[in-house]
């Protein structure tokens, strides 16, 4: 701000003594022609030495000669004028006496001949103005400065206060509070959001979080009614001597609850790895109807210990999907499972699979006690049994139908149950071809190709694949 005042104020400054030796050069200008040195001297000092503007003025010929000097320039006993080359102006800052002037020296062109012209002007008034501004700049910089401060530390306290707020009720969340949620902070920008965004964050760990204590809770409580039913009857075994028949039903009870607890540990650790990330699985071309088939063939065999008919309907021809073949034999054995526990003696299950455009479709329907409607949309969930009386007759542990879930998932895939209450049940399964079987036949009419790539013949009807047993 000095630096910019000070070259405003020399700008105006030199303009005036520019425009001061344009009027001397205009004045030499219009003497006479035939005017020597002595007269041109003489109408100089006859004008200018009255002149308020010639106080300070000199004025030479170009090779050294003075025509006029001031009173006051001479009594300053200032320096002689050094040679000016062109037109260029030059300027100079000096005391006379102890008193700032500034000087404006130029050679110009007048009278038929080159003149220069030196002309100064007190810069007092400019000197002082700049001493003003300089003290003034002194005595209110510093409050200012201070009051810049004070306000910048207030304004940066009121900005700051949202993160406060946020670290503040960030520290208090723990596992035991994980429902606080951090303050709602109305400013409307990106504090706001970030609040936002960890809230919801906070809404997923929480979720996890009770899933993993809920998991914990109910694997406890799974885990202790078989290991509890081991226990005493050991204890009764060995309490006294018992015939062999009698040991031999309490080993026979024995390995029944080893049995479901070793079941119910393969679904844990199933579980674990999938959530995990490390149960991975095979994805490959195949032919689902062989996978059906020899699923269905094994539970057949299971139902008839029931009375149960079980029917497999698969198509005649071949349905090739992108997936892994054991994981699709389990979730089918899980939904068969399933389906002879729940189906009365004497009732019907029947298995069919179907291709459609774009998927495959897998329907396992069931004559059974059927599912309430407010329990269809949880009996995916981990533990979820919609009666826990009828499960203990059974043995489910509420874990198949979630295991069920996750390898639809992991094959790109869809599952839901339709059921009515003492009227049965029935889940679909619906697969996406495998892409390079649809590729090949731009998903159009024409017959199904297998992995190679050829053209699968229809094959005849094979009464054997179907029908109830």
């Amino acid at each position: 701000m000095f630096l910019s005042l000070r070259h405003s104020l020399y700008t105006i400054v030199d303009e005036n003594l520019a425009e001061r030796i344009e009027s001397v050069r205009r004045f030499i200008d219009t003497q006479k022609k035939d005017a020597d040195l002595a007269k041109m001297r003489e109408e100089v000092t006859e004008t200018y030495e009255i002149e308020p503007e010639g106080r300070y003025l000199r004025v030479f010929t170009d090779s050294g000669d003075l025509v006029f000097e001031s009173k006051d320039l001479a009594r300053a006993n200032l320096p002689p004028v050094s040679r000016i080359d062109g037109e260029q102006p030059s300027y100079a800052n000096l005391f006379i006496p102890e008193r700032p002037y500034r000087f404006h020296c130029q050679r110009v062109q007048a009278h038929g001949g080159v003149y220069v012209i030196q002309i100064g002007v007190s810069t007092s008034g400019t000197t002082e103005a700049l001493a003003r501004f300089v003290w003034g700049l002194v005595l209110v910089a510093p409050t200012l400065l201070l009051v810049a401060s004070l306000g910048g530390y207030w304004i940066s306290r009121r900005a700051l206060a949202p993160v406060d707020a946020i670290t503040t009720q960030a520290r208090v969340i723990g596992e035991r509070s994980l429902s606080t949620r951090l303050p709602s902070l109305g400013t409307y920008d990106e504090l706001q959001r970030l609040s936002e965004t960890l809230n919801e964050m906070l809404e997923r760990i929480e979720s996890s979080f009770r899933r993993v204590t809920r998991f914990t809770a109910d694997a406890s409580h799974e885990l202790r009614t078989p290991v509890s039913l081991i226990r005493i009857e050991s204890e009764l075994a060995l309490r006294k001597d018992r015939r062999r028949e009698e040991y031999r039903d309490a080993l026979q009870n024995i390995l029944i609850q080893s049995e479901k607890t070793g079941e119910l540990l393969e679904n844990l650790l199933a579980l674990t790895r999938a959530d995990a990330g490390r149960e991975t699985l095979v994805f490959v071309d195949l032919d689902l109807c062989p996978s059906v088939e020899a699923v269905g063939l094994w539970w057949q065999n299971a139902a008839k210990t029931k009375s149960i008919r079980l029917a497999v309907e698969l198509p005649n021809d071949k349905i090739w999907i992108q997936g892994d073949r054991s994981a699709l034999e389990r979730l089918l054995a899980i939904l068969l499972d399933n389906a002879v526990k729940y189906t009365p003696v004497g009732g019907d299950i029947v298995v069919s699979l179907a291709r459609g455009r774009e998927t495959t479709e897998l329907k396992v329907r069931d004559t059974g006690i059927g599912i309430a409607p407010e329990h269809q949309p949880r009996v995916f969930e981990r533990f979820y049994r919609v009666d826990d009386s009828r499960n203990k007759n059974t043995g489910g542990s509420g874990l198949g139908l979630a295991i069920a879930e996750w390898i639809v998932k992991q094959h790109r895939g869809s599952i839901v149950v339709e059921s009515k209450l003492e009227r049965g049940s029935t889940f679909t399964v619906r697969l996406p071809i495998a892409r390079s079987i649809l590729d090949a036949a731009g998903q159009s009419e024409r017959l199904p190709v297998g992995v190679n790539g050829s053209a699968q013949a229809k094959a005849p009807s094979d009464p054997t694949r179907s029908g109830f047993v």
